[in-house]
């Protein structure tokens, strides 16, 4: 886009070159125009054919970042399942692939270079060829070659522009294309939704007008007078909706089928049938999600809030997730935090609700994420709530405290007369639903209407049957006080370090060498040699022409023109060999092996690293910084280097051609120096403000795709698009700034020629005898040219440091990013260690970095090899943390832990997360076909995989879908059926590995598929030690002793039996379910 206006001012300076030079020289001025013609024509077809190229490259790129990102969102998951190898093999694949399909592109650089310089290499040959046999072979003098030459300037510069003009135009419109492809995408069918309008989730002025800093207590929830939203005849639904089947864009087959729902103002509707159901896929088709084949969907009351099964949760403080795009009413922020009980939570963290969450909410538990995002949700004040198993995560004290809070007779969401939609996985609430709605597994609505009325249609007997059997119980239970534990927040903090701030002014040799280390010295030396040929072959034809027009040999004019013509030769030979040796050879191994250091350094940071970065600004590095490698930073140094030697050459011309003027070319040397100094301090800094400017801009893309949903189901898509807008704004103000500064020093570089150019006049005119008439021509046809040439040498200088700033930011990404394994003893454990899976924690105190507090507090603990352990306790207790302690992704700070008598911090991290198998609270997948995702090892045939996909109940859910080639993210599955696709990941690993960890692995699915869970566990893992964290007690009272945690403690240790006589913590949460 930056050559645009040569487009249009080109043609008009090459017409008026052409007018001056028919004058001068006659017919030999068709010369230059039929070449630039021919040239023009190339440029065209050229531009015709980098188009696509480029989209190829373009779309290469895209594949390797996508997938970067992907691995980037989920360190913890590909951290704990020892994944990094693989998969950093499987990005620098990518990378390598990526080059080989730059090359076409990169190719066609050098052809557009090439072409462009046509006529600047063959104009002088044709037009002096044809002017001396259409005159005569004596007709050649200095004043007419030279002014020829110097006219041909005017006719080749702007050619010159206007052919990289046309070529960059053809590789702009193959990015526009993509650009045009993406937008003409079907979007999403509406139903009549009305627009939503923000000014209805302000509270009323009431609520706004009371007191603003009162705290309120748990007997406000139940007794305080709340503002209410204007309410509809009771008569009339709050939704109807009437389908007859819905889909997923990415698949042709319907998940729903015949639905038929209408739901009451101020009730509560509760969705329930197996996993794969449909279940999700309903709540989403509410919001519009969902592809509709036949819709017929009416909405009473358009405003929806919605509660995710996964939380979305953006990078931000607690209070801004909370308030969402609404306005702050203190007193009923308040009352949401006490209604979701969040309140003890934030007294634990330092910041209280100023504290930020972290990419994904990272610095949280997963508990903790789900009441905020119902904190959300309510405090939006929708008259409908549509809630995904928002209560999953949590332990059965929470989860009974915050449904009473918020969906009970009494909570927050009734006194609102707000309708609820409510999914869940367990029976316990239902006598508490107004409606209940029962999804079979084809996706249709087996059974719908109250608890008695299902239940004398003995529909609930069956419900008990799909879900976790948990009592239904009237009795409320005490509330066991404990405290929870807090997940450390590490604040973000930054790469770049006073050194390289500094650097950023007066730059680093140090980043030339890094640089030139990943090209090689050798493969630079013969770069330079090249381009010493080609600025030979440039400039010495003006020397040349010198003599000829003097007649300083005796030779013929067809000698003379041979020679001429041998030059124009060297230049055009060289002008292709040179950027193809670099583009085509020595920068796509350079872009690998940066890219390489890169990918060791990030995914071999320890996990603190992935908590205190937001992880839109390390993808900067693989997007950003890479690209500015790949593109710029290869152009700025080709077009450096020809600008170097192309001044330095035309200051010697100038000067032998005028010997006076070599005395004033040291104090322009110095000008020129003080010039660039005072450039380049401003230049870089906006260069890196520009690359600075892109990381919040990534993370806004990223936290926005990972949240659509949520963001259509609140109606805030204009306001997140003007928040990308602002921050696009943000991000391209730099790069505006740089262009100008860019106008200014053009404008003082052409002031310094034209007094040089007037100093080469006075001593010509004043002192003839010191020069000849070839020698003046020489000189001032170089000045002509010196103007340009510095304007371009100090532009080039400029973006190749800028764009070595992304060089600077790897290296010092590198240089600071410690690995995890750092300080790991290099003996090995035995091969065949371990041989039995027991493990001994020894008064284990553990934080998430070195700096930070300790998350476990002098945890003792011994394993047996083949023992079954369940940990249980509150949301926040240290569960999680423990089991992170045994994957190394915590630092112990005190204490030890070993695995069969060797101390786990003596082995490597990839070694020892080998040894382990795990299914995380979170299922973990990533993009491909599904037989990646089950074996990313490769190591098992279609057969092993397709037998524990059936031993885990998902083979017939995958082989309607396309198999084991089917691709993951054009299939969706349910949360429950990734579970079951995690627990297939290591089902395939059960002869490999001694020990396994299972983290909330039944908190998203149904009765039916948890006894098959139960079931794998007791007869796959018989000869493995497994550790399994549940707040459903009932998944681990067949295990062989319980562990219960709280604040990072271990409370008590004993059998099931054992624990429910002795009536301590295990008894108070065995109790509350």
């Amino acid at each position: 886009m930056t050559r645009v206006d040569s487009l249009l001012m080109s043609p008009i300076e090459i017409g008026l070159g052409i007018f001056l030079m028919a004058r001068q020289v006659g017919l030999a001025s068709i010369a230059p125009v039929l070449i630039s013609l021919v040239s023009t024509l190339l440029g065209t077809k050229v531009a015709a054919r980098s188009g696509p190229l480029q989209k190829l490259w373009n779309q290469a790129t895209q594949e390797r970042v996508a997938f970067t990102s992907s691995i980037l969102n989920a360190p913890k998951g590909f951290k704990m399942l020892g994944l990094i190898e693989i998969f950093s093999n499987m990005i620098q694949a990518l990378r390598v692939e990526e080059m080989e399909r730059s090359k076409g592109a990169r190719l066609f650089v050098m052809w557009r270079n090439v072409v462009a310089n046509l006529s600047l290499m063959f104009s002088p040959l044709f037009t002096f060829l044809i002017f001396v046999y259409t005159r005569g072979a004596s007709s050649l003098n200095a004043t007419e070659a030279f002014t020829t030459l110097a006219l041909i300037a005017l006719i080749t510069s702007p050619m010159q522009l206007f052919t990289h003009a046309i070529s960059e135009f053809g590789v702009m419109s193959g990015c526009f294309q993509r650009i045009q492809d993406y937008l003409l995408l079907p979007e999403s069918q509406t139903a009549g939704l009305e627009t939503r309008n923000l000014k209805n989730q302000i509270p009323s002025p009431d609520a706004r007008s009371s007191s603003q800093n009162r705290t309120v207590s748990d007997q406000d929830i139940l007794l305080q007078e709340l503002p209410r939203l204007p309410l509809q005849d009771n008569t009339s639904y709050l939704l109807e909706m009437d389908l007859e089947s819905f889909t997923y864009p990415s698949s042709e087959q319907a998940v729903l089928h015949n639905i038929h729902v209408k739901i009451l103002p101020s009730s509560l509707t509760m969705i329930v049938g197996p996993i794969g159901s449909g279940k999700s896929t309903l709540l989403k088709a509410i919001i519009e999600f969902c592809a509709q084949q036949s819709p017929n969907l009416r909405y009473k009351a358009p405003e929806v809030a919605f509660c995710s099964q996964e939380p979305w949760l953006p990078n931000t403080v607690i209070k801004d997730i909370v308030v969402g795009q609404s306005e702050c009413d203190e007193e009923y922020y308040n009352t949401v935090l006490e209604a979701c009980d969040f309140v003890k939570d934030l007294s634990k963290m330092p910041l209280s609700d100023q504290t930020l969450i972290g990419t994904r909410g990272k610095s949280i538990s997963g508990g903790q994420g789900q009441r905020l995002a119902l904190a959300r949700a309510l405090y939006a004040r929708r008259p409908l709530l549509l809630c995904d198993d928002v209560l999953s995560g949590l332990d059965a004290s929470t989860s009974q405290t915050v449904f009473d809070n918020v969906l009970g007779l009494t909570g927050l969401a009734r006194r609102h007369k707000a309708a609820v939609v409510f999914v869940a996985h367990t029976t316990k609430y239902l006598r508490m639903a107004d409606n209940i709605i029962v999804l079979s597994n084809d996706g249709r609505i087996q059974d719908q209407g109250t608890f008695e009325e299902l239940h004398s249609r003995s529909s609930i007997q069956n419900v008990r049957e799909v879900l976790t059997s948990e009592d239904v119980s009237d009795q409320q239970n005490p509330e066991v006080d404990t405290t929870q534990h807090q997940p450390e927040t590490v604040p973000t903090t930054k790469f770049e370090d006073a050194q390289q701030n500094l650097a950023r002014q007066t730059g680093d040799l140090s980043v030339y060498k890094y640089y030139g280390k990943s090209l090689g010295y050798t493969n630079l030396l013969v770069f330079l040699a090249i381009l010493a040929s080609q600025v030979f072959g440039t400039k010495f034809s003006d020397v040349w022409l010198q003599w000829w027009s003097g007649q300083h040999f005796q030779l013929s004019t067809g000698g003379y023109i041979g020679i001429y013509a041998l030059l124009a030769g060297i230049q055009v030979t060289a002008m292709m060999i040179n950027p193809t040796y670099l583009l085509m050879h020595l920068v796509p191994k350079s872009s690998a092996k940066l890219h390489e250091q890169l990918l060791r350094a990030t995914m071999h940071a320890p996990y603190s690293f992935f908590l205190q970065h937001d992880a839109g600004v390390v993808l900067t590095r693989f997007s950003q910084d890479l690209s500015q490698i790949d593109k710029q930073l290869a152009g700025a140094l080709l077009m450096f280097s020809v600008g170097l030697g192309a001044c330095v050459a035309e200051a010697v011309l100038i000067s032998v051609g005028q010997k006076y003027i070599a005395i004033a070319i040291p104090p322009i040397a110095g000008v020129l120096y003080m010039l660039q100094r005072f450039y380049l301090r401003t230049s870089r800094q906006l260069r890196f403000l520009e690359l600075e400017a892109q990381s919040p801009l990534y993370t806004h893309f990223m936290e926005t795709i990972s949240g659509i949903t949520t963001i259509q189901a609140f109606g805030w898509q204009d306001s997140w698009q003007d928040r990308c807008m602002h921050l696009l704004d943000a991000a391209q103000s730099p790069f505006y700034m740089l262009f100008c500064i860019q106008r200014w020093l053009n404008f003082v570089l052409d002031i310094i020629v034209a007094m040089l150019a007037v100093i080469v006049v006075a001593v010509a005119v004043n002192l003839p005898q010191t020069t000849s008439p070839g020698a003046i021509g020489v000189s001032m046809v170089n000045v002509l040219n010196f103007s340009q040439s510095l304007a371009f040498l100090i532009t080039t200088w400029t973006a190749l440091e800028t764009s070595l700033g992304a060089i600077a930011r790897i290296k010092n990404f590198e240089a600071n990013v410690a690995s995890e394994d750092i300080g790991i003893g290099k003996t090995p454990p035995p091969k065949d260690w371990p041989r039995s899976g027991a493990l001994e924690l020894q008064d284990a105190h553990a934080a998430f970095s070195t700096s930070s507090r300790n998350v476990l507090q002098g945890v003792s603990l011994s394993v047996k090899d083949k023992e079954k352990i369940g940990i249980c306790g509150r949301s926040g207790s240290g569960k999680s943390s423990l089991i992170l302690t045994f994957f190394r992704m915590l630092k112990l700070s005190q204490g030890s832990i070993s695995l069969d008598g060797v101390n786990i911090e003596s082995v490597t991290t990839g070694h020892l997360r080998a040894q382990f198998a795990a299914v995380l609270q979170e299922p973990l997948t990533f993009p491909g076909d599904f037989r990646l995702n089950i074996d990313p090892y490769r190591e098992k045939s279609d057969a092993e995989i397709t037998s524990v996909l059936v031993k885990v109940g998902l083979w017939d859910v995958l082989k309607t879908r396309g198999g084991l080639d089917a691709i993951m993210d054009q299939t969706p599955l349910s949360q429950g059926q990734q579970q079951l696709l995690s627990l297939a990941r290591i089902l395939l690993r059960k002869d490999s590995v001694k020990v396994v960890f299972l983290d909330e692995v039944a908190s998203s699915v149904d009765a039916e598929t948890e006894e098959r869970i139960v079931k794998i566990i007791t007869e796959e893992f018989q000869n493995m030690t497994v550790i399994a964290v549940a707040h459903r007690l009932k998944s681990i009272m067949d295990f062989d002793r319980i562990v219960v945690m709280d604040s990072g403690r271990i409370l008590e240790v004993g059998t099931p039996d054992e624990l429910l006589k002795a009536k301590g913590s295990f008894w108070e949460l065995w109790t509350r379910q």
